[in-house]
């Protein structure tokens, strides 16, 4: 994941908005126990990826997935489209990213070259937009997203918002005749802007602001199998060798100023999975999601298994999915199930096909803030897909 932190700092304005809270911080901050704590966060980072259709079964589409979603899913599958593409979707319900996904896919005579079907891809996707106010230890669940924003990320008292964008630039081959696989690559270039006031627990005692720029360029690799017309097996690696770049500009009460640069790796991310059509009108898909390695100094350990079901009737689907996360820990986090209301989250979705314009819905459960609030806190995207 690369990020470039963008926001402009205004160190003097920063500091007395914050004054308040940064001497109770200095009283309460051992103790990580303010009561007005407040955290959110939205972004396809959060479990739940793009795209309603794909939302609708569980995220379980690294093999199935053939639409401009691919370039997030798994850009082989952009080898599939026979038609020019553009896609945008949404959640009406979000507080901060009514759009969180932007695509266009093209293909044509003029891509194909040596026997081979060619497309091309261009996506933009907010990864992760986080707000928190209030105390956090180091090892409290909200940290687990935290960190994505700054890396190394103690516990702290204050203010921390943070926006990450990734552009996505994907292509994608199979053979013209008899395909029986296809290849897709994708490179990213991440920006992440954070701005963060209050104080941190390796230095309860200084108050600060900080603004972080960090930039990073990924490569994601995908691949399908087409063992028969009725079941495909596929494959995305994420983050094949990322490294992020991180800015700091540290501005003190007394008005001194420190800017610092380092580099961290990013956790690499592999998912493997299955589409069976198990009859002309059902299709189903499995997925087994890892992310795997260190974001800074913390090791990262994930283990996601995803379930989609989808009749076809007409014009219409019907999707049903299952998110049933085996393990989602950080090191120094308890495990990230322990705070989730029930065990597994559900989803489920319809869609509509027309000749020139599909519709999607989804609606489910944001895991994230559901498990931040002990409640669940419903969500719905909807995704509409031109031909053209």
């Amino acid at each position: 994941m690369r990020h470039r932190l963008h926001t402009e700092s205004k160190p003097l304005n920063f500091f007395r908005g914050c004054l308040g809270l940064t001497i109770l911080s200095l009283v309460l901050f051992p103790s990580i126990a303010l009561s007005a704590n407040s955290f959110h966060a939205e972004g396809s980072d959060l479990l739940m990826g793009v795209g309603a259709k794909a939302i609708g079964l569980g995220g379980a589409v690294c093999a199935g997935t053939k639409s401009p979603y691919s370039i997030y899913w798994n850009p082989a599958g952009l080898a599939e489209i026979n038609e020019n593409q553009i896609s945008i979707s949404g959640q009406p319900n979000a507080k901060f990213l009514p759009v969180n996904f932007a695509g266009v896919a093209f293909t044509g005579e003029w891509l194909h070259f040596a026997g081979m079907k060619s497309t091309i891809g261009f996506a933009w996707i907010p990864r992760l937009h986080v707000t928190a106010s209030g105390s956090y230890a180091a090892n409290d669940f909200e940290s687990l997203f935290l960190r994505f924003a700054v890396p190394d990320l103690p516990g702290f008292n204050g203010d921390i918002r943070s926006k990450t964008k990734d552009f996505r630039l994907s292509w994608a081959l199979m053979p013209e005749n008899d395909p029986q696989w296809s290849f897709g690559l994708t490179v990213a270039r991440i920006n992440c802007g954070t701005t963060f006031c209050g104080v941190k627990a390796n230095n309860p005692g200084q108050y600060l602001t900080e603004s972080t720029k960090a930039t990073a360029y990924a490569v994601n690799v995908g691949g399908k199998y087409f063992y028969s017309r009725d079941l495909i097996f596929g494959f995305n690696l994420k983050d094949v060798d990322t490294k992020v770049d991180i800015g700091i500009k540290t501005t003190y009460p007394n008005g001194s100023v420190k800017n610092s640069i380092y580099k961290t790796a990013f956790p690499k991310d592999l998912t493997i999975g299955a589409f069976w059509r198990y009859r002309p009108d059902l299709n189903l898909s499995f997925d087994y999601q890892t992310m795997f390695g260190h974001y800074g100094t913390y090791k990262m350990n994930f283990h996601i298994l995803r379930m989609g079901v989808e009749y076809m009737h007409r014009s219409f689907q019907y999707r049903f999915g299952m998110i049933a996360p085996m393990k989602l820990s950080a090191e120094g986090i308890a495990d990230y199930r322990n705070k989730m209301p029930v065990p597994v989250i559900p989803t489920m979705g319809i869609g509509f096909n027309g000749e020139r314009i599909n519709i999607d819905a989804a609606i489910y459960a944001q895991p994230v803030m559901s498990a931040q609030r002990n409640k669940p806190v419903p969500a719905l995207d909807i995704s509409v897909t031109g031909k053209f």
